[in-house]
C-alpha cells in the first residue's frame, strides 16, 4: 500500500488519536510509522509497526504497540512529510479492461 501522509493537525494530542480521511484501517491491523523528513511524532518512533487500537470512526483512529495492547500517548504533533503504511481498504484501485492481457 502506498504511504499515507499524516499533517501535523491530524494528530490530536489529547486524544492520543490521528485523522486520515477515509483512513480505511481496522482494529488490530499493522501499520507502519515514517516520520519522513522532520521530527517525528512524540510517542512514535520512526520505521516501528504499531497496531490500530481503535477505529474512532471512519476517519480517527488510536494506535497500540501490540495487537490489543494499550494506546499509546502521543505527546507532540510531528511533521507534514510523515506517513504510515498499512493495508487498507482505500485508495487507488486498478481495473482492467477484457482484453488487458493480449496473449496472442
Amino acid at each position: 500500500q502506498p504511504p499515507r501522509v499524516v499533517a501535523t493537525s491530524a494528530v490530536t494530542t489529547s486524544a492520543n488519536s490521528i485523522t486520515m480521511t477515509s483512513h480505511g484501517y481496522a482494529a488490530n491491523q499493522e501499520v507502519t510509522y515514517n516520520k519522513g523528513a522532520g521530527t517525528k511524532i512524540a510517542g512514535l518512533n520512526d520505521g516501528q509497526i504499531y497496531f490500530i487500537k481503535a477505529v474512532t470512526n471512519a476517519n480517527t483512529f488510536t494506535l497500540s504497540e501490540t495487537a490489543g495492547g494499550a494506546v499509546v500517548g502521543l505527546t507532540g504533533t510531528g511533521n507534514n512529510a510523515q506517513s504510515f503504511v498499512g493495508k487498507t481498504n482505500t485508495g487507488m484501485t486498478l481495473t482492467c479492461n477484457f482484453n488487458c492481457y493480449n496473449w496472442n
